[in-house]
């Protein structure tokens, strides 16, 4: 394999022996490029010496095929079963770094758009775990209530409601968990960060993912 390519460590999937292997989706091995009719045509094997190979596609946990994980010789050769499930166990390895880098993106990219929408809407409203502790404040509700977002992070939502209300805050939260309703409404009080108490309604539902469970409790409020 040309130099250029041996320090890349990686070929463009034009021109890759082993592009096959994405689009079959499936492990590939060729003992000899010449006489294989998925790869004897390839446009890069001059370029790269190449006269046998063996695939492994990356399919993310999610179905999406990446790329592959491939092997070359420059000369053919008959590849082993050692070989083949040694390179089936790296590729193994290399699809669950991409699949918790492909995550922690995707945590980001949804925290930034939260972080949008908590920021820059009018609207008063939380977001918080199952238990009722606020993960974020809109920027509407903390400065209506005088908190700092960073002060109210962690708090539990029913700290900020009167005491005579908080046996009811906990049995609508518990009938949200349950299923039993889809949507709470309080007209209650809310404590502001100087000690007074200020009217409120607010509306609480449960935010599930795709499997149905529940990940977050979101109130909104309506203030004066």
């Amino acid at each position: 394999m040309p130099e250029s390519l041996a320090s890349l460590r990686q070929t463009p999937l034009e021109h890759a022996l082993c592009r096959q292997v994405v689009a079959l989706r499936s492990t590939l091995v060729v003992d000899d490029t010449r006489l294989h009719p998925l790869v004897d045509s390839d446009p890069g094997s001059d370029e790269r010496g190449a006269n046998a190979c063996a695939g492994v596609p990356l399919v993310t946990s999610d179905g999406e095929a990446l790329g592959a994980l491939c092997a070359i010789d420059d000369a053919p050769r008959v590849w082993s079963l050692d070989e083949i499930e040694m390179l089936e166990e790296l590729a193994a390895m290399v699809v669950a770094q991409l699949d918790v880098r492909i995550a922690a993106r995707e945590r980001q990219d949804l925290d930034d758009v939260l972080r949008a929408v908590f920021d820059q809407s009018g609207a008063a409203f939380v977001l918080c775990t199952t238990e009722g502790n606020i993960l974020r404040a809109s920027a509407r509700f903390c400065d209506a209530l005088g908190y700092d977002a960073s002060a109210l992070r962690g708090r539990n939502a029913a700290s900020l409601r009167h005491p005579d209300e908080i046996t009811e805050a906990i049995r609508m939260r518990t009938g949200l968990l349950s299923g039993e309703t889809t949507e709470a409404t309080a007209i209650g009080r809310a404590r502001h960060a100087d000690g007074r108490w200020i009217d409120v309604v607010a509306r609480a539902t449960i935010v599930r993912d795709q499997r149905a469970c529940a990940r977050f409790l979101m109130v909104s409020y309506t203030l004066p």
